[in-house]
C-alpha cells in the first residue's frame, strides 16, 4: 500500500528540515553564530535533496535507458542462460521502459531548492 500523496510530498520537507535542525544544533555548539548556524543548516539539508531531485527529475525523462540496456546487454553476451535472441532492439527497450515508468514528483527537487534560498536568508538579513 502506497502512502498519500501528501505525505509523500512532505517527507523531504520534514526530512530535511529535522536535518537542519541538527546541523544547526552542533553548529551553534561549535561556538558559531546564529544566522551562520541557520545558514549551514539549511545548506547541508538542500544540497542532497537538490542533487537527488535532479537525478530523479532526469531519470524519469529515459535518459539513463541506454546504460540499462547496455548492462543488460552485456549480461546476456557474457552469460549462459540467457540468448541474444530473446534481448530486443534498444528502442523496443526503450518503448517498454517508458510503458513502466511512472510519472515523478517533484517534491524532493523543490523542497531542495527551497532549503537552499532558507540557506541564503540568514546571511543576507542576519547581520544587524
Amino acid at each position: 500500500m502506497k502512502p498519500p500523496v501528501w505525505l509523500r510530498r512532505l517527507l523531504p520537507a520534514i526530512f530535511g528540515l529535522i536535518v537542519a535542525f541538527f546541523v544547526a544544533r552542533g553548529r551553534r555548539a561549535a561556538g558559531l553564530p546564529p544566522a551562520a548556524c541557520l545558514s549551514d543548516g539549511f545548506f547541508v539539508a538542500g544540497l542532497p535533496e537538490t542533487g537527488l531531485g535532479l537525478l530523479l527529475a532526469i531519470a524519469g525523462t529515459g535518459f539513463f535507458d541506454i546504460f540499462t540496456y547496455g548492462a543488460h546487454s552485456l549480461l546476456v553476451l557474457f552469460t549462459p542462460f540467457r540468448r541474444p535472441e530473446d534481448l530486443p532492439d534498444y528502442v523496443t527497450w526503450r518503448i517498454l521502459r517508458s510503458q513502466r515508468r511512472q510519472k515523478q514528483g517533484h517534491a524532493l527537487l523543490i523542497t531542495g531548492i527551497v532549503f537552499l534560498l532558507l540557506s541564503a536568508l540568514p546571511i543576507l538579513f542576519g547581520r544587524a
